[in-house]
């Protein structure tokens, strides 16, 4: 067992693929894991005759805390070789980035788990705290349909979609037209407005500053990112941020954040409706999101046309200090952004 090593990142993608099955992307690893240079530890191996068999790592994520910002890791890439499993393996290694996290003053690791660690999970000392669960809105249903059915034309389903909204009538009212969205490419100062207005009122969210956005959405490799800002005023009031995913048979969206003032529904309602306005002109067949159930963006996701599916994700957390950090889910502000599953 030992911290991560230049060179290792063929047997990490090594080991990736044999437990994942599917592809290992050294550029997504590179600006996940080690673009921004750490004086603390984030990624540890563990080696077998001449191989990789095990890995740990965590995402460092700035965190507010009340009123102080802190860093978080995020425990992501947990993976064992199947030939060494039940040796106690994820557990020694998580052990390994609990102890170095924890010296070096970090108050929490978060973590979204679905359910396959085991008692691996009580072992390392995680705590659920919250559910964050998938919404989904279908924007071509004639061509969901007709995939599901495995029948029909890309120009039948949108001769079938065109017909359908004209049939529906549905034209939204819900968007305040005194906000004005726009798409951007670069993060610019509107997005440390933003952070510098509403951060204050949330007790536990990551820091979504500048350097957020632009790392976390616009800088990530092998992605089609999208992030849209809501302006009232000539003043930034919320973004939302997606990408685009493609493979021979469909065209579907992931939404991966939303972020406004929590009482800011005019801001959130806009987003939504204009980034579900855009995805169908692209001819997008679905959009999906994960939210907290019950909480103002769920509500504005619902009433937005999304409906709830039965799946999601424990988020949970490693406490390792006495920093109050908040039991209730009402304390935190969660989308999925903070970690890798979307």
């Amino acid at each position: 067992m030992r911290a991560y090593q230049p060179g290792d990142e063929e047997g990490i993608g090594a080991l990736f693929e044999t437990v994942y099955r599917r592809p290992f992307s050294r550029a997504q690893w590179h600006w996940k894991l080690r673009k921004h240079r750490m004086q603390t530890e984030n990624e540890w191996v563990a080696e077998a005759d001449g191989r990789i068999v095990g890995h740990y790592a965590v995402m460092p994520i700035r965190f507010q805390v009340q009123d102080h910002v802190m860093m978080v890791p995020h425990g992501c890439d947990a993976m064992t070789h199947p030939d060494f499993r039940r040796r106690g393996i994820l557990t020694a290694l998580g052990t390994r980035a609990n102890a170095v996290w924890r010296a070096a003053g970090a108050p929490f690791q978060i973590g979204f788990h679905y359910g396959g660690w085991g008692s691996v999970r009580e072992r390392l000392g995680w705590q659920p705290v919250l559910r964050v669960v998938w919404v989904k809105s279908i924007l071509s249903p004639a061509a969901f349909l007709m995939r599901r059915l495995g029948v029909g034309h890309a120009h039948a389903a949108d001769f079938a979609d065109h017909w359908l909204a004209r049939l529906g009538g549905v034209r939204s009212r819900a968007e305040d037209t005194s906000i004005r969205v726009t798409r951007v490419h670069t993060a610019g100062e509107e997005f440390a407005d933003l952070w510098h207005q509403a951060s204050g009122a949330y007790t536990l969210i990551a820091v979504r500053d500048r350097a957020w956005v632009q790392w976390r959405y616009l800088d990530m490799p092998g992605v089609e990112p999208r992030v849209l800002l809501a302006r009232r005023e000539h003043k930034p009031c919320g973004y939302l941020a997606y990408r685009i995913h493609r493979d021979a048979r469909r065209a579907w969206a992931v939404i991966l954040d939303c972020f406004t003032s929590p009482d800011d529904h005019a801001a959130m309602r806009t987003l939504l409706h204009y980034a579900r306005r855009e995805l169908a002109r692209e001819r997008m067949e679905s959009v999906a999101a994960l939210v907290i159930p019950n909480s103002p963006f769920h509500k504005e996701f619902r009433r937005a046309g999304f409906w709830q599916t039965g799946h999601g994700f424990d988020f949970s957390i490693i406490p390792y200090s006495n920093v109050a950090i908040g039991s209730k889910a009402g304390d935190w502000f969660v989308t999925g952004a903070e970690g890798d599953v979307v």
